[in-house]
């Protein structure tokens, strides 16, 4: 797993961890994650909850929208998941930028501010789903993952 974690009041560079394995047992293409949020406390459920979905696996982590566009580019994740609201940039941003760069990655918003508070700009980004932190769970992040590989299977 690469993490990129905000730079210190000293300057020093991000701290770089990689992690490389997984499970081949499936057809199915296993998908990168990576995941965004401000909050590391979030940043643990989302890697336990990719963790727990058979054909994903986190790949990287990031505290800012910005850092996660430095990781895109550079990783090319299969899926990111990202918080909305974030310091520095909210994720709303963030999505035009990586759909323009990267439209076949999967991108997932994430809130803690219920669906219907948002604002309705949110729909309009261009990402692939936005969804309640309090809804996310293993059998919907693999659903996402399988619409992905089917439309990418038919060439859509």
């Amino acid at each position: 797993m690469r993490s990129l974690a905000p730079r210190g009041a000293s300057g020093d560079s991000p701290t770089v961890t990689r992690h490389t394995e997984g499970s081949t047992k499936d057809r199915r293409r296993r998908a990168g994650v990576l995941a965004v949020d401000d909050q590391p406390a979030f940043l643990s459920v989302m890697r336990d909850l990719v963790e727990a979905t058979e054909n994903l696996e986190v790949v990287a982590e990031a505290a800012s929208a910005e850092q996660a566009i430095e990781l895109m580019r550079e990783i090319g994740p299969g899926m990111i998941l990202m918080d909305i609201w974030m310091p520095g940039g909210d994720g709303m941003s963030a999505v035009r930028e990586i759909k323009a760069l990267m439209p076949e990655t999967v991108v997932v918003l994430t809130s803690t501010t219920r669906p219907d508070e948002l604002p309705l700009r949110v729909q309009d980004v261009g990402a692939d789903a936005v969804i309640w932190k309090s809804d996310l769970e293993p059998a919907l992040l693999d659903a996402l993952w399988l619409r992905a590989e089917g439309s990418s299977a038919l060439g859509s």
